[in-house]
């Protein structure tokens, strides 16, 4: 009969055998017998004392029991067994060179590891890198498993000397990722074989194959717990983008030109204290700041708007820079250019009114005095409809006769009709006016006074086109208050609309906060109600750049300033005539600012004579699948809700889309709509509209291509959750992913081979116990005089 004890070591188990000669009861019953009548026997002898008599039966018992252990024959088998299978199944798609934006405790402590590696950065495949070249950690899966290793290629051959190597060298460039089929597989290529457990290390982003819900379903029936290491963060990835600037094509020397962007931001986890954002302004070949705000990404997104004032004419490339945030995902986006043509030319101001009120002395006198300024870019001519003929004689700026002519009329740039008499105008001289307005792309501005209210205009059956207004009926007398008979004179003050902010002329201040506040400051317009308008008379695309609030009465609002395009040319409209009362308790004159500023705003409009209009795409890089923001804005003409202004999308000449643009709420000359995702490739866009000849306001398309990889980022922490909870093992993060080396579980070891027994019955060691026991018997015996 054999038996066999297993001895467990690292590579190779042993066992005993031995080979009885009786059943094991009756060798215990002979091991009794024996020691029974040994004792028994020593027992009897009357000789030496008791001590000697224990020492020498216990000798003899030994002799004993060591010659029944020859009898057994007991021998020493080794074979050679394997150490349990750990499979490891590393993510090598290209989702794993992600960088996710870290922030606070935890972008420090990967940060840490990542460097404690020698590795480049804190993408996903780093952090796996640096996890398990953990000297630590790695020694741990060695020591007790066989590993194999995995990638989304197949199995990777190694030995246990080289695994540093082989995960120092693993590379994330697969285009696609089939973690589910890879894990699956693993398990099933053992075939039986012991396997400790399977670790998944990903982010568990699947984009081809077995779904990881499905493989989670299919390993409920393996025997291998898989152990699941997922990596990157749930959130998009932190991300600032400017996109979507504006800027005027043209401007004057001096002009104050205003730059604006929208700012984007996505992926930060906002708080109560959250940080704010520094965006920046300068041109591009200078390095001088000309300008900084700062904006908490709480108020994200928001538009930002930016001033210069250009002295010298010339090509202006500005530059609007957000500082990069930690973590973030694209620092290329963070960056937006525009470019202005600044021109050295004069606008040429034609300043009518029938009598001169406050309002036109004040113009008057502030227009003289930019004429005769020297690099101010104004010329000025006026007129007065109940002025004397020899007026002209005495003023140099004084017309002694209207322009009656159209070249005489297209001479002028900005025609500033303040309270006039239109009853005093020939037909065909207003219908001039309104033609070079429309068809030359001049501008007008049209002040309404005490003498001529704003129905003036919209009655006027030659210069109707000019008014913001569709009808006439622009009054509205239940609106006032009844105690204006008793108080004819209410307080006004005039407030920029959201459209205003940002209008070039309407900044007094270098600043957003400083111009808020000199418009606060300004003094009251006195108003009799004459020019009370409501906005549900607004013509369709008139921008309102003011509001004038009653003082006493801050919910109760009027129009005060508009904006509106008629064909190419601005018409910008004035309902009050007291600008001239701005300058009262204040140091500067914001009401001179102010007008120069509009005026040269009004006279760009002869600037871009020979363009129809822009073009542009609001994001600066597009990528397969990501919809297209597109805007066009129009300088040729005004287009009504009848007229569509169409987009259209073309490759190598065939159409790939068309799309309605529709017109900005705030800005009328402004055309927007978002194209559906188109597939990667150049593609050209031209603007379809009445009046624009087709294909003259173009622009070019690049779309990017894009792979499945890079369409999910985020990681999926509860598939890999799924996955683990539901084969039998657990769930780590990087949080925690050295426990999961100390918690991996054991197996049983394979045996492949057994070796030729080696005897240990017949081993001299043996031999040389029984002399050793005899002779030290027969020693005790002689000295102390036994038998």
């Amino acid at each position: 009969m054999a038996f066999e004890v297993w001895i467990l070591s690292t590579t190779i188990d042993s066992r005993l055998v031995w080979h009885a000669p009786w059943p094991p009861l009756l060798t215990i019953l002979v091991a009794v017998a024996g020691v029974w009548l040994i004792v028994w026997s020593y027992r009897r002898q009357k000789f030496a004392n008791s001590h000697i008599r224990i020492v020498v039966a216990t000798l003899r018992c030994l002799t004993f029991a060591v010659t029944l252990f020859l009898l057994y024959r007991l021998s020493y088998r080794p074979l050679v067994s394997e150490k349990p299978d750990l499979l490891v199944c590393f993510d090598t798609s290209t989702s794993m060179n992600t960088i996710d934006g870290y922030v606070g405790p935890q972008a420090k402590r990967i940060t840490s590891q990542i460097r404690q590696a020698s590795l480049p950065d804190n993408s996903r495949i780093n952090q796996a890198k640096a996890a398990f070249l953990n000297s630590r950690n790695l020694r741990r899966l060695t020591d007790r498993y066989n590993v194999r290793w995995f990638t989304l290629s197949g199995m990777v051959t190694t030995s246990p000397d080289s695994s540093e190597e082989l995960v120092s060298e693993v590379q994330a460039d697969h285009d696609e990722s089939a973690i589910g089929d890879m894990i699956l597989s693993a398990i099933e290529s053992q075939h039986g074989k012991p396997t400790a457990a399977a670790i998944l290390v990903s982010d568990g982003i699947a984009t081809v194959g077995t779904s990881l819900q499905r493989a989670a379903t299919i390993t409920e029936h393996h025997d291998v717990p898989v152990f699941t290491l997922t990596l990157g963060s749930e959130r998009p990835r932190p991300d600032i983008e400017l996109n979507a600037v504006t800027a005027p094509p043209a401007a004057f020397v001096n002009d104050m030109v205003t730059v604006s962007c929208t700012v984007n931001g996505t992926g930060y986890d906002i708080s109560s204290e959250s940080p704010h954002l520094l965006l920046s302004f300068r041109r591009i070949d200078d390095s001088e700041i000309l300008e900084t705000q700062s904006v908490q990404l709480s108020d994200l997104p928001t538009n930002v708007h930016f001033s210069h004032q250009p002295t010298s004419a010339g090509r202006y490339d500005y530059v609007i820079s957000a500082d990069v945030l930690e973590g973030e995902a694209n620092e290329n986006n963070n960056v937006v250019t525009a470019t202005v043509d600044v021109r050295d030319e004069n606008v040429r101001v034609l300043l009518v009114a029938e009598q001169p009120t406050f309002e036109y002395r004040f113009l008057k006198t502030l227009l003289d005095r930019a004429t005769a300024e020297e690099g101010s870019g104004i010329e000025v001519r006026t007129f007065l409809q109940d002025g004397d003929f020899e007026l002209s004689q005495v003023d140099q700026t004084a017309l002694a006769l209207f322009p009656a002519t159209s070249d005489e009329l297209f001479a002028f740039d900005v025609f500033v009709m303040c309270d006039v008499n239109p009853e005093g105008f020939y037909a065909a001289t207003k219908q001039r006016i309104a033609k070079s307005v429309s068809e030359n792309r001049r501008s007008a501005i049209v002040i309404c006074g005490t003498r001529k209210n704003a129905n003036w205009i919209a009655n006027d059956s030659e210069l109707s086109a000019l008014s913001p207004f569709a009808t006439a009926a622009i009054l509205n007398p239940s609106a006032v208050s009844t105690s204006a008979a008793d108080d004819p004179l209410i307080e006004y003050g005039l407030q920029p609309t959201l459209s205003g902010k940002s209008s070039g002329n309407m900044q007094l201040s270098a600043t957003p906060q400083g111009n808020e506040s000199v418009w606060e400051s300004l003094a009251a317009v006195l108003d009799d109600h004459r020019n009370y308008a409501s906005y549900e008379n607004l013509s369709r695309g008139v921008q309102s750049l003011g509001d004038l609030v009653r003082a006493d009465r801050p919910t109760q609002r009027s129009v005060g300033i508009t904006l509106h395009h008629v064909g190419g040319g601005r018409v910008l409209t004035h309902f009050f005539d007291q600008t001239w009362r701005w300058r009262f308790r204040q140091v500067e004159d914001p009401a001179g600012r102010y007008w120069l500023q509009t005026i040269r705003m009004l006279g760009r409009s002869k600037l871009l004579s020979d363009v129809d209009g822009l073009l542009a795409v609001l994001k600066d890089s597009l990528t397969e699948g990501d919809d297209i923001p597109i805007r066009a804005t129009l300088y040729a003409q005004h287009v009504s809700n009848e007229e569509p202004v169409t987009v259209v999308i073309e490759k190598s000449g065939e159409l790939v889309s068309e799309a309605r643009l529709t017109p900005d709420v705030y800005y009328p000359d402004r055309f927007s709509a978002v194209i559906p995702a188109v597939a990667a490739g150049q593609y050209d866009a031209w603007l379809r509209a009445p009046g624009i000849t087709p294909r003259a306001v173009k622009c070019s398309i690049t779309v990017a291509a894009r792979t499945t990889e890079q369409t999910r980022l985020a990681a999926d922490f509860d598939s890999m959750e799924l996955l683990a909870s539901r084969s039998g093992g657990k769930s780590y993060t990087e949080r925690n992913a050295d426990k999961m080396f100390r918690e991996l579980p054991s197996s049983a070891r394979s045996r492949n081979a057994v070796l030729p027994a080696e005897p240990i019955w017949n081993s001299p060691l043996v031999a040389v116990l029984i002399v050793a026991l005899l002779t030290g018997e027969w020693i005790l015996r002689r000295t102390q005089g036994l038998p």
